[in-house]
């Protein structure tokens, strides 16, 4: 039935547009944000095979009675269109809210600022393009969630390198940070997605992006990368440069530092022109670039290095009008924690008073320090991927090949209350070869395998717990055996029980209060059998390469479940041998333990027919194969495991 209404509605808006030979769109044509959307809805437009006019919002109601697209860009603009074309008012509590007006084949968008209009814009573009034209309605859109951002590690250059450097993803994406090419099809896919924060997160950015009067020979010029192949297991940031990198250096692109600059200032242009603003992240204390220059050092003791900090951070608010703030970190490299260089005295003496003393210069301008803790992702870069062993050439960007993904947060974080039905419409867009109930389906079950398997074995970093391999890369943990599963914690305040809590319960006759272990394990199962059934269904249907992967992609979650589905079992059993002596127990641990290689090996082999291992920072070399003498081993500790 939801097939069959998809399709419906597809006709009917067809035969919407099919009427319509031509359309036209009005515009501020001096508003960046708008002038995208309409580049959208004309885009969306021809694909329907109709003849597109562009002007300007003061001809709006000189065009007859065609179909015809209003964007309005400012309360004022949305005002003054409301009254004009007679629609419901539109009172705009924020700049990136919008309403959506429709009068027979009109369609008006009334932004509370730019970015409003853009979304409202955007919202036309993609109706368009997935056939549902004609379902619009009269409807106003408010953020639930004011900034909605990404957080990306940008390796800049080997001699300025990110958290994220010791990864093949980082080396291979330093050229693609310096292309606009890329950084324009990246800030309109986000802008798209409705993400209107850029966070770029640098060990130290500054000589790599800004000139410093009182420190002139910090700034690099050129953009350099180093011919040393990283290490496995960098853990801290100190390690991301060393010697060796350094005497083994590439010139990737010559640039001298006022070209770089001007590169910046481009790109915050372009991400202000869609909406977005952009932040510096960093982590202290860090001098890449600048050590021993000026007698500058990482001793947070240092007060060369506190001045130079002070004034790097004035001149790089100065330099970047559109930097909409800087964020700071206490703790990654910054041991000292008392007295006149303890950590947040050292962050006010460099960042707090070097932003005030920017400000001072420029009292008006509304800026942003913000003092953050830990989050992620830290081992890989989302540039463009390196990974597919089937690349398309240029090499796609993340946030285009992982799509459905950036979708779902970003468009969510805006507005959680979207049907699925918009996200079955737009697979059964992209691939049309296939029920897109069916496929919608099988990503619902796909996507719970992970997060299911991370409540019962938790971690709240990745070097703790990496589930893709069973394994944590804090010193000590490497790979979850099963000896390790009998003890693992879950995650708090999911409602998931350890197995110890879980056979305590029993052993005390009493009702387990939360998920269980098995029922974990049963949900794993019922979500990977489910994922599996629906890609058979699909996959002789399946002629793009794209959607290949992609059920790919989901096989592979499924036998992953699989395997985690039957290690827990085994933990379970393993763990009651323990507790009873009971022989049976023993022998279900080791065929459950069997099963898990078994499906292991599936997994393996599925993921890896479709991507290359690759170095991860802090995790280390991840290739799925070699680690199945791991998931091996796992069944020779069970068969020679004697009770404690």
């Amino acid at each position: 039935m939801v097939r069959l209404i998809t399709c419906f509605a597809l006709i009917l808006a067809g035969a919407q547009l099919a009427g319509a030979a031509s359309a036209v769109i009005y515009f501020e044509r001096n508003v960046p944000a708008a002038r995208f959307a309409a580049s959208d809805i004309r885009q969306a437009l021809e694909a329907k095979e109709t003849t597109v006019t562009e002007r300007d919002l003061t001809a709006v109601g000189q065009s007859g009675n065609g179909l015809q697209f209003v964007l309005a860009s400012s309360p004022e603009e949305s005002r003054r269109m409301a009254t004009g074309l007679k629609l419901a008012a539109f009172h705009a509590s924020d700049p990136q809210s919008y309403a959506i007006r429709k009068r027979a084949t009109t369609y008006v968008v009334l932004g509370g600022g730019p970015a409003g209009a853009m979304y409202g814009g955007l919202d036309i573009a993609e109706s368009i393009r997935l056939g549902t034209l004609a379902e619009i309605k009269d409807e106003e859109h408010t953020p639930y969630i004011a900034k909605r951002g990404i957080k990306f590690n940008i390796p800049l250059d080997a001699r300025t390198p990110s958290y994220s450097d010791a990864s093949d993803s980082a080396q291979q994406n330093i050229p693609e940070m310096w292309s606009m090419a890329f950084w324009s099809e990246f800030l309109d896919e986000m802008a798209r997605h409705r993400y209107n924060v850029l966070s770029l997160w640098n060990l130290h950015p500054f000589p790599s992006m800004v000139k410093v009067p009182e420190y002139p020979d910090v700034a690099l010029a050129d953009v350099k990368r180093t011919t040393v192949r990283f290490e496995d297991h960098r853990h801290n940031g100190t390690d991301m440069s060393s010697p060796e990198i350094l005497a083994h250096l590439e010139t990737i692109k010559r640039m001298r530092i006022e070209e770089k600059i001007k590169f910046w200032r481009d790109v915050m242009q372009y991400a202000h022109d869609r909406g977005i603003e952009v932040y510096l992240f960093t982590w202290n204390v860090f001098t890449f670039g600048a050590e021993g220059k000026y007698g500058i050092t990482s001793d947070q003791t240092n007060l060369t290095t506190i001045d130079y900090f002070r004034k790097s951070v004035r001149e790089t608010i100065l330099t970047y009008p559109l930097l909409a703030g800087i964020g700071i970190t206490a703790g990654e490299h910054m041991p000292v924690n008392q007295g006149e260089f303890s950590k947040e005295k050292w962050l006010w003496r460099t960042y707090g008073e070097g932003i005030r003393d920017a400000l001072k210069l420029q009292p008006n301008r509304q800026f942003r320090l913000i003092h953050r803790q830990y989050m992620g992702p830290d081992g890989y870069t989302w540039g463009r991927e390196f990974m597919s062993r089937e690349p398309d050439l240029p090499r796609k960007l993340v946030i285009k090949k992982q799509w459905y993904s950036f979708m779902l947060w970003g468009r969510l974080s805006f507005e959680p209350t979207l049907p699925d039905a918009l996200f079955e419409r737009t697979l059964a867009a992209r691939f049309p070869e296939v029920p897109a109930d069916k496929l919608f389906a099988a990503s619902s079950h796909a996507s719970k395998i992970i997060p299911r398997a991370t409540t019962f074995s938790w971690g709240n970093i990745d070097i703790q717990w990496f589930p893709e391999a069973c394994a944590g890369y804090l010193k000590g943990t490497g790979f979850y055996t099963v000896e390790k599963f009998m003890k693992v914690q879950p995650m708090l305040g999911s409602g998931v029980l350890s197995i110890p809590e879980y056979l305590q319960a029993l052993a005390d006759g009493k009702q387990p209060q939360g998920m269980t272990p098995i029922q974990v394990a049963e949900d794993l199962k019922s979500n990977a059998a489910a994922t599996l059934r629906l890609v058979a269904e699909l996959r002789p249907a399946a002629r793009s390469k794209e959607l290949r992967f992609t059920l790919g992609d989901y096989e592979a979650m499924a036998h992953l479940g699989d395997y985690y589905a039957e290690k827990i079992l085994g933990a379970i059993d393993l763990a009651l041998f323990d507790r009873t002596g009971d022989a049976k127990k023993k022998g279900s641990a080791v065929a459950h333990l069997r099963a898990a290689l078994e499906h292991w090996k599936k997994y393996a082999a599925t993921a890896t027919a479709q991507y290359k291992p690759q170095l991860l920072t802090r995790i280390g070399y991840f290739d799925l194969n070699q680690l199945t003498s791991n998931v091996e081993q796992d069944i020779e500790f069970a068969q020679n495991y004697v009770r404690k």
